[in-house]
């Protein structure tokens, strides 16, 4: 039995993906053929070659999932593309600000999320000079500050870096005071 491309969802984002990267006419094509974004020789060739690289898009009731490149600057080819949903989707964009520390890279928005406190409180920091390090473990203001899961999470406030509260929290089993 043969299964006709034009019948895959994979198809569609494929050939929207051609569109995009190159014909200049398109209507995203200056964010992507025109920032020199290409796709490798592989799949520009055949969608076969792409969707033995790519496999299927995963089927996850309630969410969508639509094609990503993990370095927004890069390229579309297999070491570099992967299925998203519309929230990793939305935290890898050119825009977002990312913060390494100990060996792990998170978005401004993973942090935030993780170590309960504001995207500013880190993106500040930032802009004022701070290293990833400093930023991630210096002590927050109350202010900046979040709730978790109904209670307010305060170790920052108490003389803790971001990431020791958010490990006693998380480790811990309790509030991150």
């Amino acid at each position: 039995m043969t299964i006709a491309k034009s019948t895959l969802p994979e198809y569609h984002v494929y050939r929207a993906m051609l569109l995009r990267c190159n014909n200049a006419d398109h209507k995203q094509y200056k964010n992507y053929g025109g920032r020199g974004i290409t796709i490798c020789d592989h799949w520009q060739k055949d969608f076969w070659n792409f969707y033995a690289d790519m496999g299927q898009k995963p089927k996850v009731p309630g969410q969508r999932y639509s094609i990503d490149r993990i370095d927004n600057n890069g390229n579309y080819e297999p070491h570099n593309c992967r299925w998203a949903t519309d929230e990793e989707q939305a935290r890898n964009k050119r825009h977002t600000v990312h913060f390494t520390y100990n060996g792990v890279t998170l978005s401004s928005q993973e942090w935030a999320m993780i170590l309960g406190c504001e995207i500013p409180a880190l993106t500040m920091r930032r802009k004022r000079g701070w290293s990833d390090e400093r930023i991630i473990t210096t002590p927050i203001q109350k202010q900046w500050s979040i709730r978790k899961e109904g209670s307010r999470v305060r170790g920052p406030t108490r003389g803790r870096g971001l990431y020791d509260a958010w490990t006693a929290y998380h480790l811990g089993g309790g509030d991150a005071e």
